[in-house]
């Protein structure tokens, strides 16, 4: 609400914005019910970064690939790489 009053202050009477340059939505009408007659602009307001992630898995020790147990390091190193992307 305080935003709306200073923009409102600073455009002045019978003013409006013919645009908003950020990283949302443009102002359409409809957009809400009960609200279908007023402009609505939905902001875009999203953090950006990226993570990056080391893994290792030393669970088991080396075999020899012609006898490999049924579970290996690389098959728990793709299981969690799996749950990571599920649930990022």
């Amino acid at each position: 609400q305080h935003i709306a009053k200073e923009m409102a202050s600073r455009l002045g009477s019978g003013n409006q914005l013919a645009f908003i340059l950020d990283e949302g939505s443009f102002a359409t009408k409809g957009l809400l019910p009960g609200l279908e007659d007023k402009p609505i602009a939905l902001v875009g307001n999203v953090e950006k970064g990226y993570a990056e992630v080391h893994m290792t898995v030393d669970a088991l020790p080396p075999c020899h690939s012609s006898l490999p147990p049924k579970e290996t390091n690389v098959g728990i190193l793709a299981r969690a790489i799996d749950r990571l992307e599920k649930r990022p």
